[in-house]
């Protein structure tokens, strides 16, 4: 288990760019202080869930009787299928919904936390990646994977109005997200061609 190519997972699935539009939309309305402690709160409910995660996800999959091989390629048909979405969604760009008048912590649990931060496809990576880790070292790396794009999903919401702002940001940010879906089908593909390898249906 590379920890380079975990980490590559867990930016794509979990990471920030696809939390900075969500989070400058729902806090348009906001001033600083409720931004400030919208950003924060929904940091450390995602840090606590994705550790706790982590933490029990081999028991419960172990519990259920739930095969490594059954969780890839749930998580690579969940990868593509979001990937897909997202790409064809490019044709025909919906209307961002309008902000909220007035803004409250609340925004922080639902939808920030869950589901533009702690994504399926980002559940489903956790749960892969924990199985395959040997030992607690292995687990412990992992955390601090999650730990880590935590703290680059908070830098991306406290700069999300500072981005979106400047002059060709919102264009950059449109131009990376394309790119990072793309990858992200070619990585869900990739987990479904090496997941039926394993079960003997590619020689």
């Amino acid at each position: 288990m590379e920890l380079s190519k975990v980490f590559i997972f867990f930016f794509i699935t979990l990471g920030p760019i696809k939390l900075i539009v969500p989070f400058f939309n729902l806090t348009k309305n906001a001033d600083v202080s409720l931004r400030l402690a919208i950003a924060y709160r929904t940091f450390w409910l995602s840090i606590l869930i994705v550790v706790l995660l982590a933490l029990i996800a081999n028991r419960l999959t172990t519990s259920w009787g739930i095969s490594q091989n059954a969780v890839s390629i749930t998580g690579g048909l969940v990868l593509l299928l979001w990937g897909l979405e997202n790409i064809l969604a490019l044709r025909h760009p919906t209307k961002p919904p309008e902000s909220p008048k007035e803004p409250g912590l609340d925004l922080s649990v639902f939808p920030l936390t869950l589901p533009h931060t702690i994504t399926p496809a980002g559940i489903a990576a956790i749960m892969y990646f924990t199985m395959a880790a040997r030992d607690w070292v292995g687990i412990w790396s992992i955390e601090a994977l999650l730990v880590s794009v935590m703290v680059l999903n908070l830098a991306a919401m406290l700069l999300s109005h500072r981005i979106l702002k400047t002059p060709g940001g919102a264009v950059t940010l449109a131009v990376v997200g394309t790119v990072l879906f793309l990858f992200q089908t070619a990585l869900a593909v990739e987990v479904l061609i090496t997941s039926f390898g394993r079960l003997g249906l590619f020689k």
